[in-house]
């Protein structure tokens, strides 16, 4: 799975700095909700080759908003507020989708007694909040040396 992540990431920064950033990460967030309930469907069958098949492909919309985000965000704020805005956004999210998300996604397995379709569900929503959230930010790409003047 890294070794996709790792081919990817710069296609699709690449892919950002053609079409839009916030565009490549809202498609990311798309494919990510499309994907979850397929990638968790094959991580049911304890399948070695189906568990990497799942990740490997649920890695590319991961991928997609990942590697397009530090410059979406960076684009949200001026050159005065950007290290201070961007590290706030970066602890924030690490701790609701790096903590308690899992955290989440375990108690939801345990309550309904080891069916994916919650925790499915939880990264379904989630996906499409980034999907959301990244299509209604303004992509700032080519104000970036008006943002610096600031």
């Amino acid at each position: 799975m890294t070794i996709v992540e790792g081919v990817t990431l710069l296609y699709f920064a690449r892919l950002g700095d053609r079409f839009g950033r916030s565009k490549v990460a809202a498609a990311g967030g798309v494919f990510t909700a499309v994907w979850a309930f397929p990638m968790f469907a094959l991580v049911n069958t304890r399948n070695t080759a189906a568990i990497w098949v799942g990740m490997s492909v649920a890695i590319l919309g991961i991928t997609a908003a990942y590697a397009v985000m530090a410059a979406l965000v960076a684009g949200l704020f001026t050159v005065r507020t950007r290290y201070t805005g961007i590290s706030l956004a970066y602890q924030f999210s690490g701790v609701v989708g790096g903590g308690l998300a899992p955290l989440l996604a375990t108690y939801l397995l345990g309550r309904t007694h080891g069916s994916y379709v919650p925790a499915a569900l939880l990264l379904v929503v989630m996906a499409l909040m980034t999907a959301s959230a990244s299509w209604l930010v303004k992509d700032r790409a080519d104000s970036l040396a008006e943002l610096a003047a600031t």
